[in-house]
């Protein structure tokens, strides 16, 4: 019979610290699951969505009106779209404004064994060839509630400094909606020495009281050149502002934001028939 007498703590050999293994910590790669989506009444839409998970539409509506026979589960939570599919069937949806049937957002939505993803839907709206409008630029039949809640909701000089500092972060204001500078719409006048403006790829933005024009201008002189904000001219100007530099060097450009009020009726000058006719 051999006893085994219990050994004390001190008497097990010191292990180095080298070869003990310790797990490798994983660092999480972030996934991106937002996305801008230009989108258009009268076009249908594909936008992938998670399935088994829940995924979120914000939409360009205050309170979005939702009309689908599939057999998703559809929430709507202010101006937000929340979609959950447990199967791999599209999901097709009509999202209206609540106070305008007329205008429809048409959806497919495309369940893939992704992350739960959010959309944020953009409105690239057209232009109609009928009629000229008070601003100037062609008549856009689009939606404004959203921008005219937001215009309204603060003082005249509040609205013009956020939709200022919304386009200096590529941003949209709430509510706006994208469309396109169409032949014959008249554009600002800009006149300062050395400085050329170009309209010709400019970026329209429709709200309820204001639109917005985004040019670039260019100095094409060989010296330092600091630009005029007041060197454009419009009749229904609201303000003007460039970004993201407004002293350029010979050949450099800059952007330049030029506000509009919508909604003012351009009286006729009494005219003089000519002598000539």
């Amino acid at each position: 019979m051999v006893q085994v007498t219990p050994g004390q703590s001190n008497d097990l050999p010191a292990v180095d610290g080298s070869v003990m293994h310790q797990p490798k910590a994983v660092k999480a790669e972030p996934v991106e699951t937002m996305r801008q989506i230009l989108i258009a009444p009268g076009v249908n839409t594909i936008i992938p969505i998670a399935v088994g998970h829940l995924n979120r539409i914000v939409t360009p509506f205050e309170d979005p009106i939702v009309q689908t026979v599939t057999g998703a589960t559809t929430k709507v939570e202010k101006n937000v779209v929340y979609v959950a599919t447990d199967n791999d069937t599209p999901v097709t949806m009509y999202v209206t404004p609540k106070d305008d049937e007329s205008l429809a957002l048409s959806l497919t939505l495309a369940p893939q064994k992704v992350p739960p993803i959010e959309a944020n839907l953009i409105l690239d709206e057209g232009r109609s060839a009928q009629g000229k409008s008070s601003g100037g630029l062609g008549v856009r039949r689009h939606y404004s509630g959203a921008a005219r809640k937001w215009e309204e909701s603060q003082p005249y000089m509040d609205s013009i400094r956020g939709i200022m500092r919304a386009l200096a972060l590529n941003k949209l204001p709430k509510g706006y909606s994208l469309a396109k500078l169409a032949p014959g719409d008249t554009v600002p006048a800009c006149y300062q020495d050395g400085l050329d403006v170009d309209f010709s790829r400019s970026q329209v933005m429709l709200g309820h009281n204001f639109q917005v024009l985004v040019a670039v201008a260019s100095n094409v002189t060989n010296q330092p050149l600091l630009v005029d904000e007041t060197a454009c001219t419009h009749p229904t100007l609201a303000a003007a502002s460039v970004w993201p530099n407004n002293l350029l060097e010979p050949g450099m450009k800059t952007e330049i934001y030029i506000v509009l009020r919508v909604g003012e009726e351009q009286t006729d000058d009494s005219q003089r028939p000519s002598l000539l006719n």
